[in-house]
């Protein structure tokens, strides 16, 4: 289990108001531009600066889809609901050049193709 533990997993009254309540109040904001491309479900956020990361966030052609205020993540006594997650392609690999491919002769020595 990671640092944090979602409050999905161990649901509890706490949890579950705390993110309802933080939904309600990001709601009751706007920033423009208020549009979003890929976020999923209604984006809200919290901040101006949220606003703008929402932006580079549609913007980043590795992000596939976005989530404002997805859950709560909880450690002891402690709750945060974060403002985003995101689901994104891994960058692409460049190919392997002449210089990266080496192999070992019968001495043991390194040599180029």
């Amino acid at each position: 289990m990671s640092f944090f533990q979602r409050s999905l997993d161990h649901p509890d009254s706490v949890a579950t108001g705390l993110l309802a309540r933080v939904r309600n109040e990001a709601a009751a904001l706007s920033f423009a531009p208020r549009g979003a491309v890929r976020c999923v479900g209604l984006p809200m956020f919290r901040t101006p600066m949220a606003r703008d990361v929402g932006c580079l966030l549609d913007l980043d052609p590795s992000v596939i889809s976005w989530i404002c205020l997805p859950m709560v993540l909880g450690r002891r006594n402690r709750r945060h609901v974060p403002a985003f997650t995101s689901l994104a392609n891994a960058p692409p690999r460049a190919p392997p050049t002449k210089r990266h491919l080496r192999r070992l002769d019968g001495d043991d020595n390194e040599q180029q193709f």
